[in-house]
């Protein structure tokens, strides 16, 4: 099953934030979901993107590379949702409905 939105997200909230309990608060999520998403998302690339230390979750050398990537990808949705949001408000205008009397 390919990675989803929730599995960047909860990965870069990770990378952001440094533990999983800090992020858990910042997505308003259990740390056990965010976990599973960050696990989720290491199966799927089938590499480690972080290492666990007993301080917190520390980027690996390709999780730093990925994380650009997931940021970028991120952008692009957000990017995407606003051009679609001024796409719909463009759509709006004037409707103009003659009626034959005859």
């Amino acid at each position: 099953m390919p990675f989803d939105l929730a599995q960047l997200n909860a990965f870069v909230a990770v990378a952001d934030e440094g533990t999983i309990t800090k992020a858990s608060r910042v997505l308003h999520l259990s740390q056990p979901a965010v976990s599973a998403q960050v696990k989720a998302l290491e199966s799927e690339l089938g590499m480690r993107v972080f290492e666990r230390t007993a301080r917190g979750m520390k980027l690996t050398e390709h999780g730093e590379r990925m994380l650009r990537l997931a940021r970028r990808a991120l952008q692009a949705r957000q990017e995407l949702l606003e051009e679609a949001r001024r796409i719909h408000l463009s759509l709006s205008g004037r409707l103009v409905v003659g009626v034959d009397a005859n």
